[in-house]
């Protein structure tokens, strides 16, 4: 596991079966670096941290997150693609998003017209979001947050990775949408391609942060199991510069795990560079296409609709 490795005590709370499906049907996830760290469920296929924090725990590594930096104009242009998507299910008019950081989503939906809420984990991040007009809730979804109010569209982006109890956390999604609603969720990918070339050095893998580890299999597999229809299932995306930094690292002998390197910098030169050429974006989507049909991209992107309230 790359940066804050559990400590005893947190090993000593291990879970006696999968958070996801409840199977006792466990089994160390290999041996080597991830022995006694990650344990793989023999049942749903979740892969998940062995150990698990306390809330104390969470609250002190949250509390310590670095301010979110600006938005870059590409990721807004994403997050209009999103909210393009996700238009055709607004009803109400009302989109809540579950771990909304300082809200800079709910910004561009608010543009748009839509009523918008969100949950986060730390009082700051509350204020800051309440001080941009949206309303806010603090903790874990449950069935009292925003009570009785129902959402045409929810939004999980990046969070589930994070969540302790996260059979409880999926199964409220289905509470809180409207029949007919709409959830889009994402997640990093366990079987992508970046973690089968970096191994060891694959830097989604770190507690107390990330507790939860996907596939499509796990994760649509539990959704579908809730009454909700998916509509779309894609994953895309490859880390190109984190892998480059990763080979010439190996190539050179260097230990990458005590080296600063900043991928994201070169993710977005890249990503800024590609989308200014035709032929660059043709290859991008052609590419993400195969990463989608052999499940190997980096993050999982899931569309589905909420078929029944009973």
């Amino acid at each position: 596991m790359n940066s804050n490795n559990p400590d005893q005590h947190s090993i000593d709370r291990s879970h006696p079966h999968c958070p996801l499906c409840l199977s006792k049907e466990l089994k160390p996830f290999q041996p080597g670096k991830y022995s006694g760290i990650l344990t793989n469920c023999k049942h749903c296929k979740l892969i998940f941290s062995t150990a698990f924090p306390t809330e104390n725990e969470l609250n002190t590594f949250y509390n310590s997150y670095p301010d979110y930096p600006e938005l870059s104009p590409l990721t807004i242009k994403r997050y209009h693609e999103i909210l393009d998507s996700l238009e055709k299910f607004r009803k109400t008019n009302r989109l809540m998003d579950v771990g909304c950081g300082h809200g800079h989503f709910l910004e561009e939906a608010k543009k748009r017209g839509w009523e918008v809420y969100g949950t986060e984990f730390t009082e700051k991040a509350i204020r800051i979001c309440e001080s941009k007009g949206i309303k806010m809730e603090l903790g874990e979804l449950n069935d009292n947050t925003f009570k009785g109010i129902t959402f045409d569209v929810i939004t999980s982006i990046e969070v589930i990775e994070h969540v302790n109890q996260i059979r409880d956390h999926l199964k409220q999604y289905a509470v809180h949408l409207a029949l007919e609603g709409a959830l889009y969720i994402t997640t990093p990918n366990f079987n992508s391609l970046s973690r089968y070339i970096m191994k060891n050095n694959w830097r989604v893998i770190t507690y107390p942060e990330h507790l939860n580890y996907f596939t499509a299999r796990s994760l649509s597999g539990f959704l579908k199991n809730e009454k909700l229809r998916i509509t779309s299932l894609s994953t895309t995306g490859l880390s190109v510069s984190e892998i480059s930094a990763f080979l010439r690292h190996k190539k050179s002998g260097n230990d990458l795990q005590n080296s600063v390197l900043h991928p994201e910098s070169g993710n977005y030169r890249l990503r800024e560079n590609i989308e200014k050429n035709k032929l660059k974006m043709l290859l991008k989507i052609t590419a993400n296409k195969i990463l989608s049909t052999l499940r190997l991209g980096d993050t999982i992107k899931i569309l589905c609709v909420l078929k029944s309230k009973e």
